[in-house]
């Protein structure tokens, strides 16, 4: 049944495209085939099937559909995300879901109303992203309103969410997400193309199921792109983290980033920089009704750290110091090499021994190829190697250092799109 509502609500939109000024029908079908062999965590000595190397195909299938008229731009699409073999080949088991479902009008010349069913990305990605390398990604039901004018813009977004409606009083929010939202974003682009950016966020997160009252966490900052000189551009990112979390611990924490990328004239861009998530030490000075954990709540998390994944949540804080450079190989490829060297970002005790260990934890190198066969299609291959220090072992509970830790991840992207006039 979801399959043939999918189908007429497709034929609708195209018998109403006469009344539309354009209609753009999009889409995206991504297999991606992954081994894992430590990915996200050491390896372990041993034959068991735990210990065995991972291999899987995961899938997401997407429809879009953005129509304009003079006055209103609305756009709905459906995805359906599956790993290869997850539904019997003969099993009727749908799992469309709804994507996006939002419109846009201006209120003034200046002034934008976003009403819906949306992706928030903002700067850098590290706090809104669309998430993309997760293949659901992040979606908002959020009312949000663009300003611009001249070299500066801003954003100002406001979500309530219920579990259902109907109900004759306020109930509790059971929905592991917030249960509010508010952002303001604004930046401001100088002439040689240097930005300066500033973004706010509040949540309230519901005690527990049932009740009414929520605690509230706030995360800010600021974002930065400068150029100093011909071919060098400096990114630089401050976010701080207060209120309370989910748990009514009292946070407070920081982001900090720094990043310079230098291209050579006809040649390679070369870049490093550092990243700093400030963290917990289990027997340090941190009190237990409060936390240093920085939360990137709904930011990219496979972007940064490495594609290892080994630091998706941080509770111990994360250093990466990286390193390296990204070239094209041809008029249609590129070629990216990186280095991150991990530590422990303050003094950390070992929970069992109660000394203090070693602040490196590992040395990971990730490599990434692209190449565009077609307009619409694309393929990718990526990976990356863990060479792990004994600190590592205390920091993920477990593995063996000495192991080789490796992953990798081969995709091909299909986008085609179309207007109809």
């Amino acid at each position: 049944m979801k399959n043939l509502a999918s189908a007429l609500l497709i034929l609708f939109l195209v018998s109403l495209t006469p009344l539309f000024a354009q209609l753009t029908i999009d889409g995206e079908i991504r297999p991606r085939t992954e081994y894992r062999n430590g990915y996200t965590t050491l390896r372990v000595t041993g034959t068991e099937p735990h210990t065995v190397p991972e291999l899987v195909t995961n899938q997401r299938s997407l429809v879009g559909f953005t129509y304009k008229t003079p006055g209103v731009t609305g756009r709905l699409s459906f995805q359906d995300v599956r790993t290869w073999g997850e539904i019997a080949p003969k099993k009727d088991a749908g799992t469309f879901h709804l994507k996006e479902a939002w419109f846009r009008f201006n209120l003034t010349d200046s002034l934008v109303a976003k009403l819906g069913r949306q992706i928030l990305s903002y700067d850098d990605e590290r706090i809104l992203a669309a998430t993309n390398w997760n293949n659901i990604g992040t979606q908002h039901d959020v009312a949000l309103f663009k300003f611009k004018s001249g070299s500066f813009q801003s954003h100002i977004g406001l979500a309530y969410n219920n579990e259902t409606g109907g109900n004759a009083f306020e109930s509790g929010y059971p929905v592991t997400t917030y249960k509010a939202l508010s952002l303001i974003w604004g930046e401001y682009v100088f002439e040689n193309r240097s930005k300066l950016s500033f973004i706010g966020l509040s949540e309230w997160n519901a005690k527990d199921a049932l009740s009414i009252d929520y605690f509230n966490r706030y995360t800010y900052g600021i974002y930065t792109e400068l150029f100093p000189f011909e071919g060098f551009k400096l990114i630089s990112t401050l976010h701080l983290q207060n209120g309370k979390n989910k748990t009514g611990q009292e946070v407070n924490a920081y982001l900090i980033s720094v990043r310079g990328d230098y291209s050579l004239t006809d040649g390679p861009t070369l870049f490093s920089g550092t990243d700093i998530y400030s963290g917990n030490d289990p027997f340090g000075n941190t009190p237990a009704n409060e936390t240093r954990v920085f939360d990137r709540i709904y930011g990219a998390k496979h972007k940064f750290l490495g594609y290892m994944d080994y630091f998706p949540a941080n509770t111990y804080g994360i250093h990466d110091i990286f390193a390296g450079s990204k070239m094209k190989t041809g008029a249609l490829s590129f070629l990216e090499a990186k280095v991150h060297a991990f530590l422990i970002p303050h003094e950390f005790t070992n929970p069992n021994t109660g000394n203090t260990i070693n602040k490196y934890l590992g040395t990971e190198i990730d490599l990434k190829y692209g190449y565009k066969v077609t307009k619409e299609l694309s393929f990718t291959i990526l990976g990356g190697i863990m060479l792990a220090g004994e600190s590592m072992e205390i920091v993920k509970n477990g593995g063996n250092h000495e192991s080789i830790n490796t992953f990798v991840a081969m995709y091909f992207t299909y986008k085609p799109k179309f207007k109809i006039n």
